[in-house]
This record gives C-alpha cells, sequence and structure tokens, in this order.
C-alpha cells in the first residue's frame, strides 16, 4: 500500500456510468455513511436498544450533515465560490468541512430525538464511532482530489503531487506529506478506542459507569486535538486569524469547550457517587 502511494498518481474520476462521472470523492463519502450506518446498527444492538428507525436517523443526521459541512466549506472559500457559484451544488468534485458536518449533523440528530422523544446526547454517543469510521474512509476521497497534504518529505509514505497543484515555492519538489491518510490513521484510532469503551460500558450497564455526552464529548476532545496538530502540515488554502489558521481556531475552541465540560462533569459525577 505504501509503494503503491508513493509511485502512483491518483486520478479524481473512478469511470463513467452512462452520461454521469463517478468521482472517487462521491463514492468514499457515501461508503464512509454506509459503514456508518452498520456500525450504528450493531451498537443499537449491543445496548438492546430498540424503536430507533436507522433509515430515518440517517436522513436526518447525513443528509444535514453533508448540507452544513458543505454551507460551511461555501462559506469558508467564498473568495472562490462567488465567482463559480454553480460549483456551489458539486459536492461529488469535492468541499465538505468537517466542523460544518458536525454542526450539520448535530442539527439533524437534535432534530430526530426532539421528533422521536429520545435523550440526544444517549443516542449521540452511539453515533460517535461510526462519525470517526465514515471520516477515516471519506478522508480517502481527499487523497484521489490531491487535497490534504502537507510539505515536501522525503519519508517512503510521501505521496506525488500534480505540479499545478503544488504551492509555488515547492514546484521543484516530488513527494509530500500524505496529511489526508494520518487524518484516516487517527480517525480509525479514534473509532476502535470510543468501541472499546462501549463495550466495557455494555457490559454492565446497570452501574451507569459513562455519562450521557461522555463518547460525544471525547470525541470531540480527541478529534480536535489531531486536527489542531494536523493543521500545522497542511498546505491548502485558509484564511488566518492571528498566528492561527481557520480550522486551526476553530478546533482549539472545541478543545477548550469539550475538555473543560468532560472534567466537570466527570469530576460532579464522581462527587454526586460517593
Amino acid at each position: 500500500m505504501i509503494s503503491w502511494l508513493h509511485n502512483n498518481l491518483p486520478e479524481a474520476i473512478l469511470g463513467t456510468l452512462g452520461p454521469l462521472q463517478i468521482h472517487w470523492y462521491g463514492l468514499l463519502v457515501a461508503l464512509g455513511i454506509v459503514a456508518a450506518y452498520f456500525l450504528t446498527q450493531y451498537l443499537l444492538r449491543l445496548y438492546r436498544w430498540q424503536g430507533v428507525n436507522m433509515d430515518v436517523l440517517l436522513l436526518y443526521v447525513f443528509g444535514c450533515g453533508v448540507l452544513g459541512g458543505r454551507l460551511y466549506y461555501v462559506f469558508y472559500a467564498w473568495k472562490f465560490y462567488k465567482d463559480n457559484l454553480w460549483d456551489i451544488f458539486k459536492v461529488w468534485e469535492g468541499g465538505l468541512a468537517l466542523h460544518g458536518d458536525l454542526l450539520g449533523g448535530a442539527i439533524g440528530l437534535a432534530l430526530f430525538t426532539w421528533r422521536y422523544k429520545i435523550k440526544f446526547f444517549k443516542l449521540a454517543d452511539l453515533l460517535v464511532p461510526a462519525v470517526a469510521l465514515a471520516q477515516a474512509i471519506g478522508r480517502w476521497g481527499n487523497y484521489f482530489n490531491q487535497e490534504l497534504f502537507g510539505g515536501p518529505t522525503s519519508l517512503p509514505w510521501g505521496i506525488p503531487i500534480k505540479e499545478s497543484l503544488r504551492p509555488e515555492q515547492w514546484l521543484s519538489s516530488n513527494y509530500f506529506h500524505p496529511v489526508f491518510l494520518y487524518e484516516s490513521i487517527a480517525d480509525l484510532l479514534i473509532c476502535v478506542f470510543l468501541l472499546f469503551l462501549h463495550h466495557c460500558n455494555a457490559k454492565s450497564l446497570e452501574q451507569n459507569r459513562f455519562f450521557n455526552g461522555f463518547f460525544l464529548l471525547l470525541y470531540l476532545l480527541i478529534y480536535s486535538s489531531v486536527r489542531f496538530a494536523l493543521e500545522f502540515l497542511r498546505q491548502d488554502y485558509s484564511p488566518y486569524v492571528g498566528p492561527f489558521r481557520w480550522f486551526q481556531l476553530m478546533s482549539l475552541l472545541i478543545i477548550i469547550a469539550s475538555g473543560s465540560t468532560l472534567l466537570y462533569l466527570t469530576l460532579r459525577n464522581k462527587k454526586e457517587s460517593k
């Protein structure tokens, strides 16, 4: 796999189906959503939770998530889209902002839980491993679009980037850090870690080991920490707010908010359980 990444230049289009072009990005995002669907079903069975319509939940969460991610990205990259309005609708070509995905997905989940009278944080805890898995798969779409790469590297897993997409100062460089791969691996590890904790929790449900919202806050804290660090490597366009890239600043705010809330609620629950 490493050798293949190092020696091959990817193409964004997988092939055609009649008049339609099949983009790797759109296909991998769709595969990520399907994988998340089945993982969520597995966790619902693990907790013996019945009465959740997965098809409707998928429509609410991932529908709003994709819409939120696209709107956020268009706002973020308005400098480009203001002169290319039709490109706003070309989601299959790339351009979903993770923070927008999360915000849109949270809104969709809130609407679903309100409509069906389910506890928001309890269901969110079951969804976050699936979200991490969807991210791990979807990030490979950035590889085929030649996005999310870092600076030049001589490491054996460095990837080639088309000359037209390289930063001007590195036109003579051949291989670059595969930031998409680093994030994909991190997302997969987050998914495995959260699943492990869920299995520990499901074995002793009567003990109420974790409070509602624990897994959501933990996911936000860990993922945002990873994203904050990787932003130092990324070479794609980003506006700066002081010394930070935009998504780096957003990640830092989420780290502070989720970390402080997680610490407070954990200490409070320990105090109440004494």
